[in-house]
């Protein structure tokens, strides 16, 4: 009997212990926190029987009543065993009766948590979902700010973010506030919000609504000036914005409805959609970037296919042919109309005019440039037949004044006349025609760069005409600077010497053989890429 008095009296010593060690532990706990204490515990339990309800409730009565037994036994032992045996019996019924309530008014608390805790997250779920439907910024801002005014009842909800060194304005509900307040990005607010690996919402006020929440433990002067700031917006709670280490915004809640303070259940609310608002943003500012990218390349193709169907409207080079002289000209147009173009022209006493443009700026516009260009060209090449510069200048002053607004053009004019066995040019800044000539110590380049500057560039006094012997044998390479510039698959150019290394294999062709093999060189070069700039090759072969 004494033994067993000695077990009970010890297994009472154990549970009071442990109550007494659970009691210290939370009040360690309470004195060492920075601001708060926030459990979330889950406990998951599973067995391959659990026990059920009928089960469980009358083994932890069970229980109970021998706790509650062996206690009434401890404390009275100079009783009698009647007295004793009576106070079992009593024990044991009071603990029967209290029992039956506890149970029932715990069921009824945590049936009353379940339905409360799926209330709340079927209002999350919903709100999740009406944000993650917001495609614009702007929307999407306001938008948490509604749900947070009126799902938690907030009397009013203030979205401030990060622009520069501060936290300003971007979004409210129900109205703005009434005072102009921005958030130092160097304040003690951000620290507090930032402090942990996961960032948890502030409470800045008490849960009386009525006095200040002492949230730091920063400097009393900076923590009274921030106070008074967060006073100046009625804030009670303040919500982070978290994207990863950053924080790019905070939230800030005024008092809710009839006094009432903000619950867990209302906290988690408020991360969650701060969490989604961040989200949101960051799909809404992807979806921006492409759709401005996707508007950037409708307009792209758009403005290529006006700028091909407007040099559809380009006249074909004149087509004849002189005794001794044989020419040809081809090109090569990807999907990059580009502002280069080519013209052979038939003009009086037996000669022939050649013409290569090149004129920057958009495709459409300079499509509309060319088609102009050409016109006047045509038309001067047999007004100016003798006299190239004159021919130049005309184009200039046809232009008109509008061409101050526009880039320069390139433009390089020859004029072959039959017989004569020279070829006068005027090169206006585009890339030197070629003359390559065999000769006994190897081939031999003259580049026919003389003529001035594009037109359109500064005053122009009097252009220089050149003038070249070409006599059989020798080759003119008249190309545009797409030819020399094409890029290779691996940021390699072809460069002039593979230019005049291919030309020149095949100088026993003919000259529309020439081009057309040395354009296909150039195309295969490139691995066939689409788009490279267009290239024009015109050639000359003395017979």
């Amino acid at each position: 009997m004494n033994a067993g008095l000695d077990f009970l009296q010890r297994l009472a010593l154990l549970l009071w212990l442990a109550v007494l060690l659970l009691f210290l532990s939370s009040l360690t706990a309470l004195f060492f926190a920075s601001r708060r204490v926030r459990l979330d515990v889950t406990v998951s339990w599973y067995r391959r029987r659990p026990l059920g309800r009928t089960t469980l409730r009358p083994l932890l009565l069970t229980v109970a009543v021998t706790i509650v037994s062996a206690l009434l036994v401890q404390i009275s032992p100079l009783e009698t065993p009647t007295m004793r045996l009576a106070l079992v019996l009593v024990g044991a019924g009071v603990t029967w009766v209290a029992f039956d309530w506890s149970w029932k008014q715990t069921s009824a608390w945590m049936k009353h948590q379940a339905a409360e805790n799926l209330a709340w997250r079927d209002r999350t779920r919903s709100a999740l979902a009406d944000l993650r439907r917001q495609f614009d910024a702007g929307a999407a801002r306001q938008t948490a700010c509604r749900l947070l005014h009126d799902i938690l009842g907030a009397d009013h909800a203030y979205l401030y973010m990060r622009s520069g060194d501060s936290f300003t304005l971007s979004a409210s509900a129900p109205s703005p506030p009434e005072s102009d307040v921005s958030f130092s990005g160097a304040s003690l607010l951000r620290h507090e919000l930032t402090s942990g690996h996961t960032y948890r919402c502030l409470r800045v006020m008490e849960s009386n609504g009525r006095s200040r929440r002492l949230w730091s433990k920063g400097m009393p002067a900076r923590l009274e000036a921030e106070q008074s700031l967060l006073s100046s917006v009625d804030a009670h709670v303040v919500v982070p914005l978290q994207d990863g280490a950053a924080l790019p915004g905070l939230i800030v809640l005024g008092p809710r409805g009839l006094g009432e303070g903000y619950s867990c259940e209302h906290l988690r609310f408020a991360e969650a959609i701060a969490s989604q608002l961040v989200n949101t943003l960051a799909v809404c500012e992807l979806s921006r970037n492409v759709l401005a990218q996707s508007k950037d390349v409708t307009v792209a193709q758009v403005s290529r296919r006006a700028a091909l169907a407007t040099r559809a409207h380009l006249a074909p080079p004149d087509s004849f042919e002189l005794p001794d002289l044989d020419f040809a000209a081809e090109h090569w147009m990807g999907d990059q109309p580009g502002g280069t173009f080519y013209d052979i022209v038939s003009v009086p006493n037996r000669a022939a005019a050649f013409f290569l443009a090149e004129v920057p700026g958009p495709d459409e516009q300079a499509a509309v440039r060319l088609v102009q260009l050409q016109a006047l060209l045509r038309t001067r090449a047999r007004a100016y037949t003798e006299d190239l510069a004159e021919l130049l200048e005309s184009t200039h002053r046809a232009l008109g004044t509008g061409a101050a607004d526009h880039p320069p053009i390139g433009l390089f004019c020859a004029r072959y006349v039959s017989g004569s066995g020279k070829l006068q040019y005027v090169n206006a800044g585009v890339y030197p025609p070629l003359l390559i000539r065999r000769t006994s110590e190897g081939a031999e380049i003259i580049r026919m760069s003389c003529g001035g500057p594009p037109i359109g560039v500064g005053p122009e006094g009097p252009r220089q005409v050149g003038e070249v012997e070409i006599r059989p044998g020798d080759l003119v390479a008249i190309g545009s600077a797409g030819m020399a510039q094409a890029p290779g698959p691996e940021c390699e150019v072809w460069g002039e010497p593979r230019y005049i290394d291919t030309v020149q294999s095949w100088e026993s062709q003919r000259a529309r053989d020439i081009a057309h093999l040395t354009l296909h060189s150039v195309f295969e070069f490139t691995g066939k890429n689409m788009m490279a700039p267009p290239r024009f090759l015109i050639i000359l072969r003395p017979c």
